[in-house]
């Protein structure tokens, strides 16, 4: 029981820090390569709006979260599909593993749907697609991904991160993006758990 605990709290605090390098890195990076001051309020809000955290519209942002929702949520339905179909869906480890955060942990997967959610969004599309391209941020997206251990889970990455990264290319702001992937980690999960 104390072993397990102890795993726990490592698990949290590996996951804490992970999410905090998403964040922090790219932030830092502007800072330092605009020469902004991090204690300076305006010099911030450069830096956050350089990395697609800005103002938008409601009406604006519910249209780009759900146009964003649906193309991700066919590509990602056309994926299992075809992966049924030539029977080399490997997603049964990532089930067990969600499965079990289900039953023992809902608050830390609601945190991994919203904050990694929110972190991965930061790092992969607002600051490594201006630097690296729509197919360079979605190749390191992907790779971020193989440590779940499945090949479909690598492939769905890459088509969902050159999606994501075309969107913020075109609009320029990550609100949408991340509302879209979480939604479609949620309806993701749903499948995988055979709740849909």
């Amino acid at each position: 029981m104390l072993l397990h605990r102890v795993e726990e709290t490592m698990s949290i605090a590996a996951n804490l820090l992970t999410d905090s390098f998403l964040l922090l890195a790219p932030l830092s990076w502007l800072i330092l390569e605009l020469r902004l001051k991090p204690t300076k309020l305006s010099d911030l809000r450069i830096a956050f709006e350089k990395l697609g955290l800005k103002a938008i519209k409601p009406s604006a942002f519910a249209k780009q979260a759900i146009a964003l929702f649906i193309a991700i949520a066919i590509v990602g339905v056309a994926l299992a599909q075809g992966a049924s179909f030539f029977q080399v869906n490997d997603m049964a480890p990532i089930a067990g593993q969600f499965s079990e955060i289900v039953a023992t942990a809902p608050l830390f997967l609601a945190y991994l749907l919203i904050v990694r959610v929110a972190a991965e969004e930061v790092l992969f599309r607002g600051f490594l697609v201006p630097k690296i391209g729509i197919l360079g941020s979605s190749v390191v997206f992907a790779a971020m991904h193989a440590s779940y251990g499945s090949y479909l889970e690598v492939a769905g990455a890459f088509l969902l991160g050159l999606i994501l990264a075309y969107a913020f290319k075109r609009w320029q702001n990550l609100f949408p993006i991340i509302a879209a992937h979480t939604l479609y980690n949620i309806f993701a999960l749903s499948i995988i758990l055979g709740v849909i």
